[in-house]
């Protein structure tokens, strides 16, 4: 992309070039796309492009409901590449759907481990800070996450922190995003600099939504004490804040849908339905009577006339 460097800045579309401003790159220009918004809406060569806008809408859907349930943690943390990358991983689960179709692509049928160990604060990993091991521990609708230090020290703590204290989140997220439900658990503000270091236990209830992804983060926050007080340090220089598990709490079932011809769903080829009442229908008809009766006629009947038999 071409900067602009001139005194007067131009924002907006002149002729063929386009000028706006990049929040991390600054002022730039580019040329204006043949292409418009309509005629990707409506001209058949497009299709492919539609579908895939398609699927990517629902992965937005997604990525808009995981950052309202964890923003109160990474907000003053994150760095400015961060939807990008929770983007990129819920476009590579969806993809991991073994549907044919992109129409039929479902991040409920995709695979969520491409969110596991993805950082809100990429400056600072959780694996650099954390030190301890941690293990998790489910049940009906609890979730214990036990800490367990290594040796005598938790974290890698900066020189300016006094205590710390650790985070644990869990957000229930429906299939279609509409529903959200979170628990955050923080433990107490523990000295950087302690004797005896003794395991960190933090249980998350996890709500009751019967088809939906759990998505469990983890994160380290630092403190300076001053007179009793507690004083977050710089959050982005020091804290960290990851995912560790995403799963889903009910595997739904792709429903089977029947056309005209056979149909290719999950690789295997079923033949069409055909209701009752045509089958009924087709048997009774006087085609099929006449066949019937011609391939197979009864004795002393007198036959169909018109046919070897009358």
């Amino acid at each position: 992309m071409g900067k602009q460097t001139s005194i007067i800045k131009l924002e907006g579309k002149c002729g063929d070039k386009v000028y706006y401003w990049h929040p991390k790159y600054g002022w730039l220009i580019r040329n204006v796309t043949s292409v418009n918004a309509e005629r990707i809406l409506t001209d058949p060569a497009f299709a492919l492009v539609r579908e895939h806008n398609a699927q990517f809408a629902r992965g937005a859907m997604f990525v808009k409901a995981l950052r309202a349930a964890f923003y109160p943690l990474f907000q003053p943390l994150a760095d400015t590449h961060m939807t990008s990358r929770i983007t990129s991983a819920i476009a590579k689960a969806i993809k991991a759907d073994p549907a044919t179709s992109l129409k039929e692509r479902r991040l409920a049928y995709g695979d969520l481990r491409y969110l596991i160990d993805l950082n809100f604060n990429n400056e600072t990993s959780l694996k650099k800070i954390l030190t301890a091991d941690y293990s998790t521990t489910k049940a009906l609708h609890t979730h214990t996450t036990t800490f367990t230090p290594q040796g005598r020290h938790f974290i890698k703590a900066p020189k300016s922190a006094t205590h710390f204290r650790l985070v644990s989140s869990i957000a229930t997220i429906s299939y279609e995003a509409t529903a959200v439900a979170v628990d955050t658990t923080y433990s107490d503000y523990i000295p950087t600099r302690q004797g005896d270091a003794t395991p960190i236990i933090l249980t998350n209830t996890c709500a009751s939504l019967p088809e939906s992804f759990m998505t469990h983060a983890v994160g380290v926050e630092f403190f300076q004490e001053t007179n009793g007080g507690y004083y977050p340090l710089n959050a982005r220089a020091c804290n960290a804040l990851a995912i560790i598990a995403a799963e889903k709490v009910i595997q739904p079932k792709r429903k089977n849908v029947y056309k005209r011809g056979a149909i290719n769903v999950r690789k295997h080829c079923h033949a069409p339905r055909i209701p009752l009442f045509v089958r009924i229908a087709r048997e009774r008809s006087p085609v099929t009577v006449r066949r019937a009766a011609r391939d197979h006629p009864n004795p002393g009947s007198p036959g169909i006339p018109e046919t070897e038999y009358g």
